[in-house]
């Protein structure tokens, strides 16, 4: 019975999204333009998302603010056609990004989040489960043969995804990445997820 609620609920928040658009502005893109909707599109204009987007390059990537919520999201190509997402808000639905929660996240939200492939083109800034502070902050650690260690940047409540972290490794642009919190307290580091896959994207695609 309970399923049941919770599906019908589900498809009625679905329905009320349908019919409740957000506009975007971009901020940064790495082409010159894309097609979203029936327009060509540039940095510094706006779309909503219902449009479609027409990716042109598997690589490509969208920096946008929405205008609403003055949040800012980036949107990758390859993560849209993994979703198979044809719009913003279908990439939201599909790929079960769109977060309902009005609290802090969990733990168990940051790792069934971060447990994914990021796309990443710019820093991606990302909410802590619990304020952060001189003796907390979330660490990472990557490559095969030699384990790299790097602390991550962070305020009182977001930490950050950089992309300077991943640059100049020998022109690897995938990272098979493991992130932990750690607290100063406590003699051995909490795993959030090692499941992380971080692929970087051009900054420049040449057309």
């Amino acid at each position: 019975m309970k399923t049941k609620v919770f599906s019908t609920l589900f498809l009625l928040f679905c329905a009320c999204l349908q019919m409740h658009a957000d506009d975007y502005k971009i901020l940064q893109m790495n082409t010159n333009s894309v097609k979203i909707g029936n327009t060509v599109r540039h940095q510094g204009e706006t779309f909503s998302d219902n449009d479609q987007i027409f990716w042109s390059n598997d690589n490509q990537a969208i920096k946008a603010m929405n205008l609403r919520t003055k949040q800012t999201r980036m949107f990758a190509a390859k993560s849209f056609k993994s979703s198979n997402a044809r719009s913003v808000k279908d990439y939201y639905l599909k790929s079960n990004r769109l977060s309902t929660r009005a609290a802090m996240p969990t733990f168990s939200d940051l790792e069934e989040e971060l447990s994914d492939t990021i796309y990443l083109y710019d820093d991606v800034s990302i909410e802590s489960p619990v304020t952060l502070d001189p003796l907390s902050s979330f660490v990472i650690s990557y490559g095969k043969e030699v384990k790299k260690w790097r602390t991550l940047m962070s305020t009182d409540d977001h930490f950050f995804l950089c992309r300077e972290l991943f640059e100049n490794e020998d022109e690897i642009d995938v990272f098979n990445v493991s992130l932990y919190f750690r607290n100063k307290n406590v003699d051995e580091d909490f795993l959030v997820t090692d499941q992380l896959v971080v692929v970087l994207l051009p900054l420049i695609i040449e057309e």
